[in-house]
């Protein structure tokens, strides 16, 4: 804003700072507009140019790489994914990481709601010092913790499992997704609940009928952010899937970087389609987050 504001006083001055109001306020707007504009278009041109890398014959990407449209219609073709799908193990990998965030969502979703409503609603003494220690544990990498799970899991046999790594992602992002539930649940009043119990309901009734969809919004924020650690995570899927056919995309990408030579064509093919999860998921949870919002102001 400050800097629409900027440009849309040079444009002002520019023109001798003698426009009516009405015209002045069309300045601003018009200036904010091709700010947000120009700030999408660098923001998504890696993601354009991963898309139409992916599209193109080797020799284009490393030698007169092409990024105008009427180009790569020309030199288009889908030999990189089919190489992904025909050379790879590419589906096996792609269910892997859609398995092990689909666990690790529900139980970070279930253990962070559950912790962050007792932490606000039961009164214990220390509560406040727990969670903030909560937080602090977040604090640490995970390359910090990969090794002694490493030996943890070695001899409890979960490795090369899907229960191992998604316990290891859910130890992850669960620190945080139990601090922003705690903090999440302070904004939901609890004159809801004491109005469900004085009409007959129970502790559990009054959490899953008034409280759950009230915090909505948070449950929504802490999918989204688990999501993103698991779906994302390397280092743990590196060292506690050590099996080639139990790995996860990120570290199965990088087989394709090689010695002397690295797959252009099917890394962007790869990741093109890595990335059509997040985008439907983020698409999809969009409706309810509004959903919980105007849940919660009921």
């Amino acid at each position: 804003m400050v800097f629409s504001d900027r440009v849309s006083n040079r444009i002002q001055s520019f023109v001798g700072g003698i426009l009516p109001y009405q015209e002045r306020l069309q300045v601003r707007k018009a200036a904010l507009y091709f700010v947000v504009i120009l700030t999408c278009v660098v923001m998504m041109f890696p993601m354009y140019w991963m898309l139409v890398a992916s599209v193109q014959p080797y020799d284009h990407i490393v030698q007169t790489p092409t990024w105008f449209p009427t180009q790569v219609i020309a030199a288009f073709q889908i030999d990189a994914y089919i190489s992904v799908f025909a050379d790879r193990n590419f589906e096996r990998w792609y269910l892997n990481s859609v398995l092990v965030a689909i666990i690790a969502i529900v139980s970070s979703v279930g253990a962070s709601t559950l912790a962050g409503y007792g932490l606000t609603r039961v009164q214990f003494r220390g509560r406040k010092n727990f969670a903030r220690l909560i937080l602090f544990s977040y604090m640490f990498p995970p390359i910090l913790l990969a090794f002694p799970q490493y030996q943890i899991w070695r001899r409890l046999g979960l490795l090369n499992s899907y229960i191992g790594i998604s316990v290891a992602h859910i130890a992850i992002s669960l620190p945080f997704s139990m601090w922003m539930m705690w903090k999440f649940f302070q904004t939901v009043p609890i004159a809801y609940e004491e109005a469900a119990w004085m009409n007959g309901a129970s502790q559990f009734h009054s959490f899953k009928d008034v409280a759950i969809p009230m915090a909505k919004p948070g449950m929504v924020a802490v999918a989204i952010f688990t999501f993103a650690v698991s779906w994302n995570d390397f280092t743990m899927a590196t060292i506690l899937l050590p099996d080639s056919s139990m790995q996860t995309l990120p570290p199965a990408v990088q087989t394709f970087v090689q010695q002397n030579y690295v797959y252009w064509g099917q890394i962007m093919a790869a990741s093109t389609l890595m990335s059509i999860p997040p985008f439907l998921l983020v698409y999809k949870l969009q409706e309810s987050i509004l959903e919980g919002f105007r849940t919660g102001g009921l």
